[in-house]
């Protein structure tokens, strides 16, 4: 290849970034919101769930007085790269899909992982926040170590991510109607093959809904944190 040659493909790929980069922009920057939520949450409803005193703390059921034999530790590792690698592919699939399909000039995305979920950026990032609030890895060994209040953050994040992709959908089917209809007939909301009833999507019935979803959400979170006093836990730097 010459020097010709390897200018115009530099340019070319110039051209091609610059072009990409604003929609890219367009679709991360709403989702920076993220970073602060997952800093902060476990003092933004620090007076909604009990047991705030736990969650600094650390579970290592791996340990050597522990029942769990620590040779599981290497499995679940292969777990944790596993769930992260995964949800990130899953985001970045998602996320050139929807760059390469808006360039070509195409409306609604259904192609790529939309094909199975209407959602899978948020999939993504649920799976892989996940492993960073299961285990967390201990200063001292190689040994994984639970955070209760990881848990907390995660869960709140997902929570929240699914909120907000139900509220995206209200905006889709404004722009695209009987399109985005069809779409949502054949398409699971996050999870592959699961569809959920029709009338959950009623926007009226939207506030009941998610006060429900939220009472059911706190006492998931409630038994857990009260599960993990039953546990002992250290405090690490």
């Amino acid at each position: 290849m010459n020097r010709k040659q390897l200018a115009v493909r530099f340019s070319s790929t110039i051209a091609t970034i610059g072009l990409y980069l604003p929609i890219l922009a367009g679709i991360v920057t709403p989702m920076l919101w993220l970073l602060p939520a997952w800093y902060t949450a476990w003092n933004v409803v620090g007076f909604i769930f009990p047991f705030s005193d736990i969650w600094g703390g650390l579970w290592l059921p791996f340990s050597g007085e522990s029942p769990f034999p620590s040779v599981l530790s290497l499995p679940i590792w292969l777990i944790e790269v596993t769930l992260f690698l995964g949800g990130l592919g899953i985001s970045v699939w998602a996320l050139r899909e929807l760059v390469v399909k808006h360039v070509e000039g195409c409306g609604l995305v259904t192609t790529g992982p939309y094909r199975w979920t209407r959602h899978p950026q948020h999939l993504g990032i649920i799976l892989f926040l996940l492993p960073t609030a299961l285990f967390n890895p201990t200063h001292s060994s190689y040994l994984s170590g639970i955070r209760p209040g990881n848990i907390l953050s995660w869960s709140l994040i997902s929570f929240l991510l699914l909120i907000v992709a139900d509220w995206e959908e209200i905006r889709l089917k404004t722009v695209y109607g009987q399109e985005f209809e069809d779409y949502i007939s054949r398409t699971a909301f996050i999870l592959p093959g699961l569809k959920l009833p029709s009338k959950l999507r009623d926007v009226k019935n939207k506030l009941i809904l998610y006060v429900v979803l939220f009472a059911i959400y706190w006492m998931l979170m409630t038994l857990v944190l009260i599960a993990f006093t039953q546990v002992q836990l250290e405090w690490t730097l």
